[in-house]
């Protein structure tokens, strides 16, 4: 089953919890169905039914069959982060082929209540490194579990120094690491966690609808949004955003390396929300041979309040990738109180990319390699606007 518009998303979805039984078409799939419910769900339970969701997306990942067809239904509730959201804490991979995810919440094309999103952990209470087990911090009192702490968590230490780990092992008082740290009476001030990029996805033939994914931790290194590498994929009506919570020069919403042929219709990537600073960073990163990607109906949103460095899309050394191709597209930055670098930036070789139909607002033009079935650019002195449509 093909979403064709926001109209027919929101009529499959309306019907959809009247209509699933215990192994549900939501839409029709080759396998069966697994509910996730952040807010009264558990990731002990079956997964099979409404009554018996787990709380996670990587639970029912972890139940769906490679190459079977299986689907994975994320329910909302109201409007907080308890209701709506499923987290992540660590950088996941989503390596299998022929998932279908759908979100169960109202179609809206920004911030959609059916989300996934970074789980950032934080203690700072009284932390030192054990003598004679450098790899062990210790705390005298409360728990690291309780905290949030999990084995495969990213573990960044801030204090007397700093050290960016992965967690081996997790017990009330202390945590371990694969790298050693240096022992000292002052101990480190804090630990926090971080999620660099939200997901990883390396399957294919997978099927994401409806839902919003968001990567706001505060890391220097939590910079991506999705990363593709996969070929053949498909978002619709999706909201996908990265380094929300860190303003760095490698930030990304969505990067495609190398990916083929996958699909983003009635997409947003990106926010104006979080200001994107004076950095040659974009919302989308083309790298490798990309080839014959395309984008239908989205939008590419940012906020730039100082400097001009800021773009939409980057070309970052591909070769031999095949055009990509942006139809019915807008490129978004009039929140910007500055005009931020052309819609399309290179670095190194590039392959080009179309754009038909499309428009930008508030970019000093469409970029180099760009071949453009658009309005002419016109900057406006009025208000920066760099198109007339």
């Amino acid at each position: 089953m093909k979403f064709e518009s926001s109209s027919a998303i929101s009529k499959g979805l309306g019907n959809a919890l009247q209509t699933i039984s215990e192994i549900g078409s939501l839409p029709a799939i080759r396998g069966r169905w697994y509910f996730v419910d952040p807010y009264k769900g558990a990731d002990t339970s079956s997964g099979k039914t409404i009554d018996t969701a787990v709380a996670s997306l990587s639970a029912a990942y972890a139940k769906c069959l490679d190459e079977v067809g299986d689907g994975i239904c994320i329910l909302s509730a109201g409007d907080t982060a308890a209701e709506t959201s499923s987290y992540l804490k660590t950088a996941f991979t989503w390596a299998k082929d022929g998932i279908t995810v759908v979100g169960i919440g109202a179609p809206v094309k920004m911030f959609q209540r059916a989300r996934i999103s970074n789980k950032q952990v934080t203690t700072t209470a009284n932390l030192t490194v054990a003598v004679g087990a450098l790899k062990v911090i210790t705390r005298a009192a409360g728990s690291f579990i309780t905290d949030g702490w999990e084995v495969g968590m990213t573990l960044i230490t801030a204090g007397d120094q700093t050290v960016t780990s992965v967690v081996t092992a997790v017990s009330a008082l202390s945590i371990t690491v694969a790298d050693n740290l240096t022992a000292s009476a002052a101990g480190i001030t804090s630990i926090t966690s971080s999620v660099p990029i939200l997901i990883t996805l390396t399957g294919t033939n997978n099927s994401f609808y409806n839902l919003g994914f968001w990567n706001g931790g505060t890391a220097a290194a939590d910079i991506g949004g999705i990363k593709i590498t996969g070929h053949r994929n498909y978002f619709g009506n999706c909201h996908i955003v990265g380094g929300a919570g860190a303003a760095s020069a490698n930030q990304y919403s969505l990067l495609i390396e190398a990916g083929e042929e996958n699909t983003f219709e009635n997409c947003v990537i990106g926010t104006d929300t979080v200001d994107r600073g004076n950095n040659a960073d974009t919302e989308l990163i083309l790298k490798g041979a990309a080839a014959r990607n395309r984008f239908k109906g989205c939008e590419f949103l940012s906020w730039v309040t100082a400097g001009t460095a800021h773009g939409a899309i980057r070309s970052n050394a591909t070769n031999g990738g095949r055009v990509t191709l942006f139809e019915n597209c807008v490129f978004n930055s009039l929140f910007s109180t500055t005009t931020p670098a052309a819609v399309h930036l290179v670095t190194g070789t590039v392959s080009k990319i179309a754009m038909k139909d499309c428009a930008c607002y508030n970019f000093t033009g469409w970029g180099v390699s760009v071949a453009v079935d658009s309005p002419a650019t016109a900057a406006s002195a009025a208000g920066g606007i760099a198109t007339t449509v």
